[in-house]
């Protein structure tokens, strides 16, 4: 039940409904930078050592995994949408971009099998899932 204007509950739904108003303004005038706003800063060098980025990709047709690397430059967040891992320990990982690789194989492609069943998305974290418990692929470092 609404309460009646400047209660609480009247004050909290239109506040809710301006900052869903503000998000559709910026989301419909700039789609890449709302995206860009959710990545995080990653510096090219960390205690004097040179940092990079390990590009993994599945082919579930050949069962393999291959590994490329690049340098961390400025435009590698938004280039890759660097948003980190979850926020919380307590919280499930479900982001691919993650400085541990046990994330990703433990916790973040097992959370998306169950989140995403159907369609070709789905079908493709059942295979990566089965083929990696099956050990069918073979890793390739370039």
């Amino acid at each position: 039940m609404r309460s009646k204007p400047g209660g609480k509950k009247w004050y909290c739904q239109k506040f809710h409904e301006g900052i869903k108003e503000i998000g559709d303004i910026i989301i419909s005038e700039t789609p890449e930078k709302f995206l860009e706003s959710l990545t995080l800063n990653v510096p090219p060098e960390k205690q004097g050592r040179k940092q990079y980025i390990v590009i993994i990709e599945f082919n579930t047709a050949r069962g393999t995994i291959s590994f490329d690397y690049e340098g961390i430059k400025e435009e590698t967040p938004k280039k890759y949408l660097w948003i980190g891992n979850a926020t919380s320990p307590n919280d499930p990982q479900d982001r691919f971009t993650t400085n541990n690789l046990e994330y990703l194989v433990s916790q973040t492609i097992p959370n998306f099998r169950l989140l995403i069943q159907e369609g070709e998305l789905g079908e493709f974290f059942e295979e990566i899932s089965s083929q990696s418990h099956n050990k069918l692929i073979s890793f390739r470092v370039p």
